[in-house]
């Protein structure tokens, strides 16, 4: 372990894929498959740090790191916790024997180093009192800084909670709609496809309106009627531009109830992350 370069995101210690995989005597794209497949049970700023855009270049320019992740989009830092979930999944001695060194010998040692304190008893009883005093200080602003940032977080979840009430409480059309499905896609990770079929998936639950089902049927008809036509057939992707979920819904009117299910799940996702760090 004592190979392992150190490094820390927000004064804690983490270890990027690459070197996980090294550790648990696997390769990155088992780590990375274990991640997208558990992905439920992995919580941001609990189990892992993700860096994105500058983030990650400033990363890559400060660190020395795996080839492997220089060319990667998004670069993940696991904590302690998230190596826990990476052990489990592997669950194999070899895994098991490293992460209690890497608790050890790597996660611990940062802890270590804050609790120290240096020996002042050599130093002048006045030395002694200036650098308690500063020490002092220096505490109170790290205090401060806390005590700010969380009510910058408090502030977010109250605009948050608004923003709520103006986005159901507004007309949704196409447009805003297809707004909301991206920052939702950005904001959860997951594919358009995805967010759609999650948020269809509970209209239909809750207000019986498969509108899958009558995508799929309105395709049908007008390729049929079509090929009647010019005995030829349409291609997916035009069948696709020609009927989708959001004409359908329009058209049956059913257009706010797609889009308070779909604020509502994107509210979630935003108070649940802002309340994460408010703890």
């Amino acid at each position: 372990m004592n190979q392992l370069k150190v490094i820390e995101q927000k004064g804690i210690r983490v270890l990027t894929s690459a070197q996980l995989a090294e550790v648990f005597g696997t390769d990155f794209k088992r780590i990375n498959y274990n991640f997208n497949y558990n992905k439920e049970r992995y919580e941001e700023g609990k189990h892992f740090f993700v860096l994105t855009g500058d983030q990650r270049r400033e990363f890559i320019n400060e660190h020395e790191i795996h080839a492997s992740l220089k060319t990667a989009h998004t670069i993940y830092l696991w904590t302690e916790k998230g190596a826990f979930l990476h052990a489990k999944s592997l669950n194999t001695d070899q895994a098991w024997d490293a992460y209690s060194k890497l608790v050890d010998d790597y996660y611990k040692k940062v802890e270590e180093s804050k609790q120290s304190q240096p020996d002042l008893s050599a130093l002048s009883p006045q030395l002694q009192f200036m650098i308690m005093m500063e020490q002092k200080q220096k505490a109170l602003e790290t205090k401060q800084a806390q005590l700010e940032e969380r009510i910058n977080d408090v502030e977010e979840v109250k605009t948050t909670v608004n923003n709520i009430a103006e986005y159901i409480t507004a007309v949704p059309d196409h447009a805003k709609v297809v707004s909301t499905v991206n920052e939702f896609a950005r904001w959860t990770r997951l594919g358009h496809n995805e967010v759609y079929n999650k948020v269809y998936e509970i209209l239909k639950r809750i207000h019986g309106i498969d509108v899958r089902q009558r995508v799929e049927n309105e395709r049908e008809r007008i390729q049929k009627e079509y090929n009647r036509k010019s005995g030829k057939w349409y291609s997916e992707s035009t069948l696709k531009s020609k009927v989708n979920g959001i004409d359908i819904m329009v058209r049956m009117g059913c257009l706010d109830k797609f889009n308070n299910i779909l604020v509502g799940l994107l509210s979630q996702e935003k108070i649940k992350t802002t309340l994460r760090r408010v703890k």
